[in-house]
Order: structure tokens, then C-alpha cells, then sequence
């Protein structure tokens, strides 16, 4: 199945301020790998819902509380993992700013 252009609209403005702030360091791959996953999770509980849910003003709405709780799990998720993305590439940062320069 694929999705409509205006879902796919909302989508990435839901995840915009999320995905375009930058790590800026070495060895954060995995908690990449763990968003996109999670983003996969999140595709599939969209395509699974127990009730319909439609794109409308920019954003998602649910007939279902229980289904905007799974989708708002999902954000928490990738907040976190991207929150943990971007202590890791400050921790990388200081590392290398505390390195000798030659």
C-alpha cells in the first residue's frame, strides 16, 4: 500500500524539527538505525489502527485515544533516542576538543 501525498506531508512536518537538528559526531549510527525503526513501528501501527484516523490542517487526527497513545508513544521514542543521539555527539565533541592538537 502506499501512502497518500498529504500523509506523507504531515509525516515529515510532525518529524521535521526532530530530524533536521544535526548531531554533528562520530558513533551515533545506531540511534539512527533505532529511529528509522521506530518509524517503521510507527508505519505499521498507522496502517493496523483500530479505528480511522485521517491527515487534516498539517497533522494527524485519531477517532481512537488509544491509537493516538501508540502514536504518541512512537514520538516519545524517537525524541529519546534522538535526545540520546544528540548527548553522545556533544560528549564526541568535547572528546575531540580535549584532544592535543600536534
Amino acid at each position: 500500500d502506499r501512502f497518500s501525498p498529504d500523509l506523507v506531508d504531515a509525516f515529515h512536518s510532525s518529524f521535521d524539527p526532530i530530524l533536521t537538528r544535526g548531531a554533528g559526531a562520530i558513533g551515533v549510527f545506531d540511534d539512527e538505525v533505532g529511529i528509522v525503526d521506530e518509524f517503521d513501528r510507527m508505519l505499521q501501527d498507522l496502517q493496523h489502527s483500530r479505528r480511522p484516523w485521517r491527515v487534516a490542517h498539517g497533522g494527524f487526527q485519531f477517532v481512537d485515544n488509544a491509537d493516538l497513545d501508540v502514536f504518541r508513544a512512537h514520538q516519545a521514542a524517537i525524541m529519546a533516542l534522538r535526545q540520546k543521539e544528540d548527548t553522545a555527539a556533544a560528549d564526541e565533541r568535547r572528546h575531540v576538543d580535549a584532544m592535543p592538537s600536534d
